[in-house]
Parts: structure tokens; C-alpha cells; sequence
């Protein structure tokens, strides 16, 4: 029997990260909560989405085009920063430039594989990557 789960989007957007473990602190409040378990978000991992290129925090359309994203889980051993480049769980991209804080070690957020990205929110720089995929 076919798993129909599979077809079902990951339940949070650019900008979040995918808790596995339940938030105790108001900091934590960024993060979209599921029930806590240590397979808590399997499901949902490597899925590949396309996103609209808006800016989730301020609705701004940035461009026409689609920004893929994979949903990863940092198998780092360290947090990760947003927008920096990651080797994670199979997969190499950037990490979601919109997050506002680090992601911590096993929890899912968005890696960008394909699409335009924002480099710099002060000089408002852009630039196509494309350079993310399995490994």
C-alpha cells in the first residue's frame, strides 16, 4: 500500500524550521511544533518544494521565478546560520536565507537547491544559485 503521506507538502514555510522536539522557551516560537518523538518529522524529510520567490516576512515579490528548496535535518553537530552552505542529510545547499535564527542540530528547516536567493537584506543583492542537489 502506498504511502499517501508522501504526497502531502512539508507543513511549514520558508522562514521556519521543522521542531522534532517541543519548545520550552518563547525563542522557540519560530519554529512550527509537531508532536515531539525522536521520528518526529521523518516523513518530511529530502522532499523538494517549489516556492514562489516572496520574501515570507514582508510579502514582497521579489522575482517570477521558483526557488526549489529540499527539506533537510542538520546532521551537522553544529547549528546552522542562515544562508550559509551546508552538506546536510544527503543534500548540499544554503540554508533558508530567511530564518531569523540558527537551526539547531536535528531539527528540519529548508535548504535552497535551485532559484534565486538574497545574499545581502541591506544592499538588497540577489543572485541565481543553482549549484545544490544530492550528493
Amino acid at each position: 500500500m502506498p504511502d499517501n503521506a508522501y504526497h502531502l507538502d512539508p507543513p511549514f514555510g520558508r522562514g521556519w524550521v521543522y521542531g522534532r522536539s517541543w519548545g520550552t522557551t518563547p525563542e522557540q516560537a519560530w519554529e512550527y511544533r509537531d508532536q515531539a518523538g525522536p521520528t518526529t518529522g521523518d516523513n518530511q524529510r529530502q522532499r523538494q518544494k517549489g516556492f514562489p520567490d516572496v520574501n515570507p516576512n514582508t510579502g514582497a515579490v521579489l522575482s517570477n521565478q521558483v526557488v526549489t528548496c529540499v527539506c533537510l535535518k542538520n546532521d551537522t553537530g553544529s547549528a546552522l546560520v542562515a544562508g550559509a552552505d551546508v552538506t546536510a542529510d544527503g543534500y548540499t545547499g544554503k540554508v533558508d536565507e530567511y530564518l531569523e535564527k540558527d537551526v539547531p542540530v536535528n531539527e528540519l528547516f529548508w535548504a535552497v537547491v535551485d532559484g534565486p536567493i538574497t545574499t545581502d537584506f541591506d544592499a538588497g543583492t540577489r543572485e541565481y544559485y543553482s549549484a545544490g542537489g544530492p550528493v
